[in-house]
């Protein structure tokens, strides 16, 4: 194991006396290149914006249009089942009030002439 760490620190070492012995160099291309392409961060969103532009419309825009459909059939069929419950139970009210012998508009005449009958 004392071997591969003194190989590590030597290589290491060697790594630094390198680019110590190119520093010149190394910032002469170090400038050149940041003065043909500056680190601007407007540059770098306008890269990521079309990189995603580019994922949105080939891959991902299709896939989520259809997953939204889905949805909004299933939101439809939900919608519509609860509609039929609310007509079933208005229905059923209004038997039940018919078997007793009282019409639903017999109701709201009567609850309306108890309103007059308050005022």
């Amino acid at each position: 194991m004392i071997f591969y760490i003194i190989l590590l620190f030597l290589s290491v070492a060697a790594l630094f006396y390198i680019v110590f012995r190119h520093k010149n160099e190394l910032t002469e291309r170090y400038e050149t290149f940041f003065t043909e392409y500056p680190a601007n961060f407007s540059h770098f969103m306008n890269d990521i914006s079309k990189e995603f532009r580019e994922i949105w419309n080939i891959h991902m825009r299709d896939q989520i249009l259809l997953f939204i459909e889905k949805r909004l059939r299933w939101f439809r069929i939900i919608a519509l089942r609860i509609e039929h419950l609310l007509f079933r139970a208005t229905h059923h009210v209004r038997d039940a009030s018919n078997r007793n012998g009282v019409s639903a508009d017999k109701i709201v005449d009567a609850n309306l002439e108890q309103d007059k009958d308050i005022k």
